[in-house]
């Protein structure tokens, strides 16, 4: 896990803050006034890590390496994205909506696939099940129940056709197997399947 490593080899990548100022100052959890506070803006993981160390070693981990943020808050949201895509944190409908989040931004399909280590392909098919699939179907997705390739193939699909897709995706899966139930699918949205 990533808190035993962190115990093992220590945190070997600073955690990201930005520096805010306010003239009346913060007040801090202990009550403790100061002129400047620093924001978690990446690392939330190993934060929370560092936390769960502290909280059985009170010595633990006095000090933690820290990185000053200069970017605005889409480069933060970015940098988070991208953090989440490199350790598989996020399950396929959670990563469509951070995806489309940024897309409303007015960010072009390609700067955000480029922002976040992904293929401009993989950004567009993701943001049009996120737009087009029905609550069943991304629940379903969210939950490994059906794969992103099945879900884009309803994507073309009302979504009453999407909940029926489904139903046979899951019943033919349990019974034919995973290759089976994309064709089925697939077939059913009204697509090419070879034979």
């Amino acid at each position: 896990t990533l808190m035993n490593s962190i115990k093992k080899e220590g945190l070997i990548n600073p955690l990201l803050v930005e520096r805010e100022k306010a003239p009346e100052g913060y007040k801090l959890s202990d009550g403790t006034k100061v002129a400047t506070r620093y924001i978690l803006k990446a690392g939330f993981r190993r934060h929370e890590a560092i936390k769960r160390i502290r909280e059985d070693d009170k010595k633990a981990f006095p000090e933690v390496p820290v990185m000053l943020w200069k970017g605005n808050e889409d480069d933060a949201r970015f940098l988070q994205i991208a953090e989440n895509v490199q350790r598989k944190n996020l399950n396929p409908v959670e990563l469509a909506d951070a995806l489309h989040e940024m897309v409303n931004k007015k960010y072009r399909d390609s700067d955000v696939a480029d922002r976040v280590g992904l293929s401009v392909v993989w950004v567009q098919k993701l943001i049009k099940i996120h737009e087009s699939c029905s609550a069943a179907v991304l629940k379903a997705l969210a939950k490994d129940e059906i794969s992103v390739a099945a879900a884009y193939d309803l994507v073309d699909c009302d979504k009453d056709k999407q909940d029926k897709e489904l139903a046979k995706y899951k019943e033919t899966k349990k019974d034919k197997g995973v290759k089976a139930a994309k064709r089925g699918v697939a077939k059913g949205a009204g697509k090419k399947v070879s034979p």
